[in-house]
């Protein structure tokens, strides 16, 4: 995702929403870390590694790789 997308980027689809709420490590603009937060109502949050979105979750979030088993 890329070029200012707002820091609740979409909602998930009910059958592939966690159980509980999780956070899962992300890529971000400038090799910076981050996370993306995704609640139990399939809400999904970016964040840097500090908890707020900035202006690397905004330039670049790389979804590449991130992935949680269903059911949990």
């Amino acid at each position: 995702m890329a070029f200012g997308q707002p820091a609740q980027p979409f909602t998930l689809p009910v059958d592939m929403r966690p159980k509980r709420s999780m956070y899962l490590t992300a890529d971000l603009c400038t090799a910076s870390r981050g996370r993306l937060y995704i609640a139990t109502d399939g809400t999904v949050r970016v964040n840097n590694a500090s908890g707020t979105f900035t202006d690397t979750a905004g330039c670049f979030t790389s979804l590449e790789g991130i992935w949680y088993p269903l059911g949990n």
